[in-house]
């Protein structure tokens, strides 16, 4: 690391504490570890709004505000927000957060010899681009999601379409003056590096954990004799959560199995609407909670469930992680990163993507099979604690962004 004295990083992003996820919870972690290690940090970010779309009252009615986090600054900024998550207002919150990042950079020139930002959304480019290039400093881009490549797996966007081809330039061009590139996966790595990109500039610095205490009451009582199977994290498009419902619905009048679903998103309502209209009553929808009220959740369940779309390789969520760190057994429904990563660990079982039937048949067999449950119990907390612990990974963050100083 460079020793000639504490750097002055910015910090540009749209999803920081106390808003939950994993988009939160890495940067968060990166911030933590920067201003442990003296750096001075001045975070830039929208209002606090996720998941629900609605800022607390402190917030409402503010343009901008001004805070001390963590040993960090942090100016907060206003944009959009809407507790209807449709596709314009998630645009308009990333396209004002953006725009307002750009004008507070523009406006206020803080100091600084670093800029970090983390992305995606993509939109946050602009305000990064225009503060490296307005002190003439490093870039350090971290990339949780390679855009137009995740959107064009999705089905979100064509390829070839305009907004593809604008995106795409738009990333080029953050690559290309970004003195380091950091992603999550190595399927990641490979789709920058496919774009051009120096591949002596993108290093893999992984999604970790760091689990807070699980709340002693649980938002769920689980019953004597109650199997329960749970899904936590974000409702958004790439992770397919109708697929629990559906196999939820091979289980009817059994009245043993019990499904969880905790968090908010883009698909809270189209999940809530299916259960209603398909009388899915063995589905309890738990809404969005404190980290210490999921984990708590989690940790009752006798399985985790970690579904993902089709085309989604280069994923690696951090729930799956979180689950195994509590030493829960989970059923992965993907192909790639997150495959791979429950085969080595051996807590789990990995099935075909957006197919029911495969995860009922696991969840059936798991739960005949108490000896491997319990195995695979103890195999995950050994295994992700030797390479997943968020503090450290995010200390090799900081020594990259010391070593641009």
């Amino acid at each position: 690391m460079n020793h000639a004295g504490p750097a002055r990083v910015l910090v540009l992003t749209h999803f920081f504490t106390p808003e939950t996820g994993a988009a939160s919870h890495r940067t968060s972690a990166v911030v933590e570890a920067l201003a442990t290690a003296g750096h001075d940090v001045t975070v830039v970010a929208p209002f606090p709004s996720w998941p629900t779309g609605e800022r607390a009252r402190r917030y409402r009615g503010r343009l901008y505000a001004r805070e001390e986090l963590r040993s960090a600054k942090v100016a907060r900024v206003w944009s959009f927000a809407s507790p209807k998550t449709t596709t314009r207002n998630r645009f308009l919150a990333m396209a004002t957060s953006a725009l307002s990042q750009l004008a507070y950079v523009a406006l206020a020139r803080p100091r600084y010899d670093v800029v970090y930002v983390s992305s995606p959304p993509i939109t946050l480019a602009l305000p990064a681009l225009a503060a490296a290039a307005l002190r003439r400093v490093p870039l350090v881009v971290d990339i949780r999601d390679v855009y137009p490549e995740v959107a064009v797996r999705l089905g979100e966007w064509k390829r070839g379409s305009r907004i593809e081809r604008i995106v795409g330039r738009v990333a080029d061009a953050l690559y290309k003056r970004a003195s380091t590139v950091v992603t999550v996966t190595n399927t990641c790595r490979d789709d920058i590096v496919a774009r051009g990109v120096d591949p002596a500039k993108v290093v893999v610095v992984q999604n970790g954990f760091d689990i807070v205490p699980p709340s002693v009451e649980p938002p769920y009582r689980k019953r004597d004799g109650e199997f329960v199977a749970s899904y936590t994290g974000n409702l958004g498009l790439a992770n397919g959560v109708g697929l629990v419902a559906d196999a939820a619905k091979h289980f009817e009048g059994e009245g043993r199995f019990k499904f969880l679903v905790v968090g908010d998103g883009a698909q809270r309502e189209e999940l809530a609407t299916k259960l209603r209209s398909e009388s899915i009553g063995n589905v309890q929808m738990l809404g969005a909670l404190s980290r210490s009220d999921a984990f708590a959740v989690q940790r009752l369940s006798d399985v985790c469930i970690v579904p993902l779309r089709r085309n989604l390789k280069d994923s690696l969520p951090t729930k799956l992680i979180d689950a195994l760190a509590l030493g829960r057994p989970v059923i992965v429904c993907a192909d790639g990163e997150a495959r791979r990563f429950v085969e080595e660990s051996n807590a789990g079982v990995a099935v075909e993507p957006e197919n029911p039937a495969a995860l009922a048949e696991a969840i059936a067999a798991l739960a005949a099979d108490n000896d491997r449950l319990a195995a695979y119990a103890r195999n995950g907390p050994a295994y992700v604690a030797d390479r997943y612990d968020r503090r450290v990974l995010a200390r090799r963050i900081v020594e990259r962004i010391a070593e641009l100083a």
